[in-house]
């Protein structure tokens, strides 16, 4: 029977966790922390680790490195991060000490046990193989490590893509940069609130990153002006989305960025900008990205007026629910803020 250990500091979610996997058929036990693992990890027997990032005393990524550097006993422990942690930065981080893969909070159960099964079968292939001969020198196993490696990269490149198109922006316009590094941080939460899978709440993050970059071909004059704007210069600004979409849209990114940063201007009613359309033909990760730039722009200061207060910016949010707004994605920004007066707690930028 597999046997897996689930690393959780909060003990009444490890334990959840410990008997859906009991009941999935798996034989599964828990520890608080990282030194808490170890222990029962140096008893061997342990074929999958479920483990969360930030723990006390010994962090997840401490423990994943314990074990990719630990004795043999330890090679074939297949590894997953459990976190409520979205950063890209911290994926990619987690990915390059080994992590095999990457499932985020709340939990989604069906997918945890699916998500499990799927690594216990491939460790069980490979088992199989090992049977058969010497596994080290195979053409297998020399392609499954270039392609992780190749996979690793590229995310790397995705990522210093991005953060050029930032730097590239902040050059022009700190405040834009600015903004668009908070809105990242939004989206990503609240997309991590929503349950939604990782690379949907990746892709959010990363098209908000960039989401303002067709910001580049308006005049500095327009965007840092105080008062009401003109009709002609307004309808200038109007086409920053699909100018962004025009710099990205060549770029091949495992992420549709393109379409978000054409679509964040989108409203759920149909009312938005450059195409009008409405619903579930914005996408999901826009229609997130949405709320996060309202949230933002009316929570700072421009030059035409000051930051409203938290809850101020909420209830005007809370208005345009279903009509401007996606109603789960205000719900879930809501519950993001409950509780909190500051973006930046709610977004985790402190």
């Amino acid at each position: 029977m597999t046997t897996i250990l689930v690393v959780e500091d909060e003990s009444l979610l490890c334990n959840d966790i410990v008997g859906e996997l009991q009941e999935a058929g798996f034989k599964a036990t828990g520890a608080a922390n990282g030194v808490e693992a170890l222990k029962i990890l140096e008893q061997g027997g342990v074929d999958l680790v479920l483990c969360d990032i930030s723990m006390p005393e010994m962090d997840g990524y401490q423990l994943l490195e314990k074990i990719r550097k630990g004795p043999p006993k330890y090679s074939g422990i297949v590894f997953i991060f459990l976190t409520a942690i979205t950063d890209r930065k911290k994926i990619i981080e987690g990915k390059n000490l080994g992590a095999d893969d990457y499932l985020t909070k709340p939990i989604d159960y069906d997918l945890l046990i699916a998500t499990v099964r799927a690594h216990v079968n491939q460790s069980k292939r490979i088992l199989k193989l090992q049977e058969e001969g010497p596994l080290k020198d195979t053409f297998v196993v020399r392609a499954s490590r270039a392609l992780k490696e190749a996979e690793n990269t590229l995310d790397t490149v995705f990522l210093q893509t991005i953060e050029a198109m930032v730097r590239a922006m902040e050059i022009r316009d700190p405040y834009t940069a600015g903004h668009q590094k908070r809105v990242s941080k939004l989206s990503a939460a609240i997309g991590g609130i929503m349950g939604l899978d990782e690379k949907t709440v990746c892709g959010a993050e990363m098209g908000a990153m960039i989401h303002d970059v067709g910001k580049i071909a308006i005049p500095s004059e327009l965007l840092v002006r105080p008062g009401k704007l003109s009709e002609q210069q307004f309808n200038l600004i109007m086409t920053h989305p699909e100018a962004g979409w025009e710099i990205v849209k060549g770029i091949e990114f495992p992420w549709p960025v393109a379409d978000i940063v054409r679509q964040h201007h989108e409203r759920f009613d149909g009312t938005g900008y450059p195409d009008g359309i409405a619903g579930e033909d914005i996408l999901l990760e826009s229609r997130i990205v949405a709320v996060s730039d309202v949230i933002d722009a009316m929570g700072s200061d421009r030059p035409y007026r000051h930051a409203l207060a938290v809850g101020e910016t909420m209830r005007e949010i809370q208005a345009k629910r279903g009509t401007l707004f996606d109603p789960q994605v205000v719900d879930a920004a809501q519950e993001l803020f409950s509780g909190t007066t500051q973006i930046e707690d709610a977004a985790g930028l402190v």
